[in-house]
């Protein structure tokens, strides 16, 4: 991409700088790559965890307080804020939103729970299935995560109970709760914008800033106050600053220069833990959107093999702690790779099985349309219910 412009009134050529709008149309970028790189830092960093017992043995943490696996998920969230404002704001359908974004969660991860306890069930110290299958802690681990809406269960009945992180199944889990109470809040804001707006489009841009700048303030505040003990406001912050770069994709600069000067700020606040937390939550967004649009040619082969990130997130933990009950005095090294091979195994088949057909599903889905004029037909969006009124989505 070109950042020479021709200025049509002069007849001349100028200079003009390339902004995140000319990348955001269609689908050739790198989002698949970060993602997939984003969950094998998670294995990274569980790695650590599951031979020592905490998370404060991953490398990053004694350097800038915070994990290699932290900063995945903060990429997840950056990326999957930026993406469905994408979705929301240029479908304009709240009901094509809610269906999309359901069927990107749930399915693999019904099938992923039912997995894991199916299948540790063979290591169980606990004899005899119906002991196993008919608990309490079963019946918790299946129903809270595979709904999420009230956090998730960490423990199956005498699984890991005696691995150095305890007894704890998947806790990559922890973030699949954040990420839907994320799209809800989305969902809200653009449902409140649209009954209470008077230009619903514009409310929805002002609701989407606000939010981000109100929850990176609050992040700050509580970072030095530590009013609230939950990740809850580090991952807010970050998928409404994805979002509201969406938002502001016609403002925002796309440059080699400023990414090379992003690095070097972020790498410098790196010799202290408070001013690389400053630097890290305002500049990372910029660094992944770069990564995600400007570098082009082979890496984008990438995009054909397939979207593997999500099963290896939600696979990979259990298949850790699985190693290290089986595989006498495992080391990080085995914790990392052996696993890896494993879950990538389990990532393909979810992948080609469950999710890239439960995303058919919402590509093949259609609002009712009036032949006439090819908008939908008047009164059938949920917003025209509720406002009483005819309205044409977005």
């Amino acid at each position: 991409m070109s950042e020479i412009g021709t200025d049509v009134a002069t007849g001349g050529n100028r200079r003009e700088p390339v902004t995140l709008s000319a990348y955001v149309d269609g689908t050739d970028n790198n989002f698949n790559m970060i993602r997939f790189l984003a969950a094998v830092a998670v294995v990274i960093s569980h790695a650590f965890t599951v031979i020592y017992g905490t998370i404060e043995a991953d490398p990053l943490w004694s350097a800038v307080r915070i994990t290699l696996g932290s900063v995945a998920v903060d990429v997840f969230f950056v990326t999957s804020g930026f993406l469905v404002t994408r979705s929301l704001i240029s479908g304009g359908d709240i009901r094509r939103f809610i269906r999309a974004r359901m069927l990107r969660i749930f399915p693999a991860q019904v099938v992923a729970v039912f997995f894991t306890v199916t299948a540790l069930y063979f290591l169980s110290e606990d004899n005899g299935p119906a002991k196993y299958f008919l608990s309490f802690e079963t019946f918790n681990y299946v129903m809270k995560n595979i709904s999420l809406v009230t956090g998730y269960w960490k423990s199956l009945p005498g699984v890991f109970d005696g691995n150095p992180y305890g007894n704890v199944v998947n806790v990559s889990l922890w973030s699949l709760p954040y990420e839907l109470w994320m799209y809800m809040s989305l969902a809200g804001l653009w449902i409140a914008a649209k009954v209470f707006g008077k230009s619903s489009l514009t409310a929805v841009r002002a609701a989407i800033v606000t939010a981000a700048v109100l929850g990176l303030a609050t992040h700050y505040f509580n970072f030095y106050l530590w009013f609230w003990p939950s990740q809850a406001l580090r991952l807010c912050s970050l998928f409404y600053a994805g979002s509201a770069c969406f938002v502001f994709r016609g403002r925002i600069v796309v440059s080699p220069k400023y990414f090379l000067l992003a690095a070097l700020a972020l790498s410098a606040g790196a010799f202290r833990p408070d001013t690389f937390f400053l630097a890290y939550h305002i500049l990372l967004p910029y660094l992944v959107l770069f990564v995600a649009y400007v570098p082009a040619g082979k890496i984008r082969l990438f995009n054909k093999i397939g979207d593997y990130s999500y099963g290896t997130y939600i696979y990979s933990f259990p298949t850790q702690q699985a190693v290290v009950t089986l595989v006498e005095d495992a080391g990080v090294l085995t914790a990392f790779c052996l696993p890896l091979a494993v879950t990538l195994a389990l990532a393909v088949a979810s992948w080609h099985l469950i999710e890239k057909r439960a995303l058919a599903l919402k590509r093949s889905w259609r609002a009712p349309r009036d032949a006439r004029d090819n908008r939908r037909i008047p009164g059938t969006s949920m917003i025209s219910f509720i406002k009483g009124k005819t309205e044409i989505s977005l």
